[in-house]
């Protein structure tokens, strides 16, 4: 015979975006730039139970991650070049995140409940 002593689980949601005209992004290993091209939102459930027993559904940003096109110099007409390689903009902390890039989190971020899930 088998006893749980005790169990968890965690729900996430994952969000991706195509953008464009989006303002560079700084790749934090290197000094290079990147146009981000996608951005990947990852967000975790987190239900809370308030005073009055009712349960509050909320999902919280758990981290960001951009791809898209290095920046290249300008060409000599002051157009902007792009680089074939595709570098990845990957925040340790989310309080590095640029505020147009966590405004845009929050509006795509996940709402309500979860099911629940036979499996």
């Amino acid at each position: 015979m088998i006893d749980v002593k005790s169990a968890s689980s965690r729900t996430t949601s994952s969000v991706t975006l195509t953008l464009t005209g989006a303002p560079p992004l700084k790749v934090l290993y290197t000094n290079r730039q990147i146009d981000p091209g996608q951005v990947f939102f990852k967000y975790e459930y987190v239900p809370t139970t308030t005073e009055d027993g009712w349960t509050e559904h909320t999902w919280k940003l758990v981290s960001v991650r951009a791809t898209g096109a290095r920046i290249l110099k300008p060409a000599a007409d002051g157009s902007q070049r792009l680089g074939v390689e595709m570098p990845a903009y990957e925040p340790v902390r989310l309080k590095d995140v640029p505020e147009w890039l966590l405004s845009l989190a929050r509006e795509v971020r996940p709402s309500g409940s979860v099911d629940e899930v036979n499996v």
